[in-house]
Parts: C-alpha cells; structure tokens; sequence
C-alpha cells in the first residue's frame, strides 16, 4: 500500500483521506485497518458464495513488530443477520515481523443473504491488537 496524499488541499474531489475541513473520509477506515502493525487477514477469492457449498477462507496473521506475541488469543466469529452463526477462540505464537497462516474458515451456509467474518487477535493481558472484517455475500445458484 502506498497513500500519496492524506490531507486535500483543497476544497475538491480527490485522493486524499482527510478532506480540506480535516474531516476523514471512507478511505481513512480502510487505511487505518490496512496499517495495523498485527493485522488478522482474511483471503477470499470471491464476494459472492453458491448457497448450500462450502465457503472456504484463508485466515493469516500479520505482525510487522519486531517482537514476538508469545501467548497471542485469536477470535474469529461468522455473523449473519445480526446473528452469531460460529466461533472460535484459540491461543497462538506469533512470530516477530511474519505472515502466518492460520487453519482454513470452513461454512457452508443454508440462507441466503450477507454475511461477515471478523477476526480479532489480543496479547496475553487481553488487549486487543487488531482487527479486521470481510463481509460477502450468499446467494441462490443461478440457474
């Protein structure tokens, strides 16, 4: 990721993330979850998943610190409808500067409609390092 430009210098439409009043924009949430220095990673290949297969999505950690989280904890929850459909909670070692994967997301989903995945990953003492969401979509095979 690359930003160039943070603050318009202008009242105007352009790349900037913060607008000329110092008002952030929809771009700057997406920055500031991106630029996370542990960040939970979700791979997908899709948006939009066939109702009734399996959904199959990557989990990975990033930790761009250069220091080790020995008893790291990873929530990962699947939501639906305001709904939690599944979680899981499970202790990790993240390594210093990596990208470790984790086990595969596996659902298959039995309504259609949308859905999102979000991953939280906390040191030992609880406190929350990162966090990040994918929301797609379940739909009706088309015929």
């Amino acid at each position: 990721i690359f930003q160039f430009m943070f603050v318009e210098n202008w009242p105007s439409m352009n790349w900037g993330i913060v607008d000329y009043w110092r008002q952030p924009k929809p771009g700057y949430g997406a920055l500031k979850v991106a630029y996370q220095p542990v960040l939970p990673s979700i791979e997908h290949h899709q948006e939009t998943y066939p109702l009734g297969k399996d959904i199959q999505l990557g989990r990975w950690l990033i930790n761009d610190r250069w220091e080790a989280i020995p008893q790291a904890t990873v929530i990962t929850e699947l939501t639906h409808n305001w709904h939690t459909l599944q979680t899981s909670q499970e202790s990790v070692k993240v390594d210093a500067d990596t990208a470790q994967p984790l086990d595969e997301f596996v659902y298959r989903p039995h309504e259609p409609g949308e859905y999102t995945l979000t991953m939280k990953i906390a040191d030992p003492h609880h406190t929350q390092l990162g966090q990040n969401s994918f929301t797609f979509r379940v739909a009706e095979p088309e015929l």
